[in-house]
C-alpha cells in the first residue's frame, strides 16, 4: 500500500482475530519530518513510503502511520512514546510471522501490521498522582474539609500541618 506524503486521508483495514479494524488518519507533511532516512554505507536511503498499521493489543483501535521502507522499530517506538508521554522502553511491538507472533527488535525494520503492547489506547492517559489533593492546615476548616471528603467516599488526599498534632491556631494558642 503505497501513498505520497501529500495525501490528506488514508484508510486502512486490518483483519485481526475475526474483528475488522477501520481507522481514518489525516496525514500531513509534518509527520514525515519525524524520520530522517539513512542509507547503508554509501548507498542512498530509500525514500519509498509504506503504511504501517499499529493496533493496540486487546482492542480494535488502529493507527495507520506512513513510514519510509527502511524505518526502524526504535524510531516508531520513540515517536509513539514521545506523543503518549511514556518512558522509553514502555512499548513492545509484535507482529505475526507465519503461525506465530514474534516480538520486533529495535534494530529491525518496522513491519506493516504491528500489535502494540504497553498502552490501553493511542490517546495520552491522564496522570494519576499518589495524592492529587492536599489540605494545608489541620485546623477547624482543614479537618472539616477532610471529613466532608471522607463522607463523600473520596479518600485520595493528604492533610498537612506545621504542628505535630491537629487543632490549628484555635486549639494550640487560644483554647489552651
Amino acid at each position: 500500500e503505497q501513498f505520497s506524503p501529500k495525501a490528506r486521508y488514508a484508510s486502512c483495514c486490518w483483519n485481526f482475530s475475526y474483528s475488522v479494524c477501520w481507522m481514518a488518519l489525516a496525514i500531513d507533511d509534518s509527520i514525515m519530518g519525524m524520520w530522517q532516512p539513512k542509507g547503508i554505507g554509501k548507498d542512498p536511503p530509500s525514500l519509498s513510503l509504506k503504511a504501517t498499521v499499529l493496533k493496540v493489543f486487546g482492542t480494535n483501535e488502529c493507527l495507520s502511520v506512513p513510514v519510509y521502507t527502511n524505518t526502524k522499530v526504535s524510531e516508531v517506538k520513540s515517536m509513539l512514546e514521545f506523543k503518549l508521554g511514556l518512558e522509553s522502553g514502555a512499548l513492545k511491538f509484535t507482529h505475526k510471522q507465519g503461525s506465530l507472533y514474534r516480538e520486533n527488535l529495535d534494530c529491525e525494520e518496522v513491519a506493516r501490521n504491528i500489535i502494540v503492547r504497553g498502552i490501553k489506547s493511542f490517546s495520552r492517559e491522564k496522570k494519576e498522582y499518589e495524592y492529587p489533593h492536599a489540605v494545608i492546615g489541620a485546623g477547624h476548616i482543614g479537618l472539616k474539609l477532610a471529613m466532608t471528603w471522607l463522607m463523600d467516599k473520596y479518600d485520595n488526599f493528604v492533610v498537612f500541618d506545621r504542628r505535630p498534632e491537629v487543632g490549628g491556631t484555635s486549639w494550640w494558642q487560644q483554647a489552651n
